[in-house]
């Protein structure tokens, strides 16, 4: 066997966890910690921030004289859409979220509905 096997297969054994042993609770427990310390914080704006970003993305894009442009709409189930265009030509060059991603929620949406029956 050569070094590099050997120092695979040394590696391969230190970590090797009988069938027997268990996770402590209180290892457990670390692990949770430490995974939620390492999510980042989610930020979420309102539809008015929204639209007030993208006015002044608008006026500084101007101010470069580029032909970029911000748009805000709303699209299915009132998801805020945002759109970078091209303002020569109206050209949408990349949307947040994806319009894949709108489909894809749209038809969850449909099967929720299909398997669980809910009214308002």
């Amino acid at each position: 066997m050569n070094t590099t096997n050997a120092n695979v297969a040394a590696v391969a054994t230190d970590f090797m966890v009988e069938k027997s042993q268990t996770i402590s609770p209180s290892a457990t427990q670390q692990i949770k910690d430490r995974t939620a310390e390492s999510r980042e914080p989610t930020v979420s704006f309102s539809r008015e921030e929204v639209m007030e970003m993208a006015e002044a993305l608008n006026e500084y894009t101007e101010e470069l004289h580029t032909n970029l442009g911000f748009s805000v709409r709303e699209g299915a189930n009132k998801q805020i859409v945002v759109e970078i265009k091209n303002t020569d030509t109206d050209e949408t060059i990349k949307q947040f979220p994806p319009e894949e991603l709108l489909e894809i929620k749209e038809k969850m949406s449909e099967l929720v509905g299909l398997i669980f029956e809910v009214e308002v």
